[in-house]
């Protein structure tokens, strides 16, 4: 099964999105990175199929995430690459869809929020059940 990758210098809020993913949305398999780094030598690593979906933090340390977005790209050219972004300037907001992002996600303050915001875009992934139930906070 295709996996979701998410890619987050914040652990905890990494690990909150990989879990919210898992357990609200019913999304398996989903693996965290901590930075551009460890994802491209994922995708490099060979054997695995495509991911379904890469989520990615905008600013990162190692590299933002709109030149990992180009680089993802040049690996996988339709695959659907995501921001979920707390304190992106509207301009680059704006260059990332450009950029052919399938989505930007503000981080929600709310976790109900997040739950919701992530379940709508898994639903909106190709190959996804538009009418699956909607993910509930337990």
């Amino acid at each position: 099964m295709q996996a979701v990758l998410v890619v987050d210098d914040d652990e905890n809020y990494r690990e909150l999105v990989v879990l919210t993913l898992e357990d609200e949305c019913g999304v398996l398999p989903v693996h965290g990175f901590a930075g551009a780094a460890a994802l491209l030598r994922h995708l490099d690593g060979g054997g695995a199929e495509p991911p379904r979906l890469v989520l990615l933090d905008l600013h990162m340390p190692d590299m933002d995430g709109l030149e990992l977005m180009r680089q993802i790209r040049q690996r996988h050219p339709g695959l659907p690459v995501a921001f979920l972004s707390g304190a992106a300037r509207p301009e680059e907001r704006a260059a990332c869809l450009a950029a052919g992002a399938t989505a930007f996600l503000q981080k929600p303050a709310a976790y109900p929020e997040l739950v919701h915001a992530l379940g709508e875009l898994v639903r909106s992934l190709p190959g996804s059940d538009p009418s699956a139930a909607s993910p509930s906070v337990k």
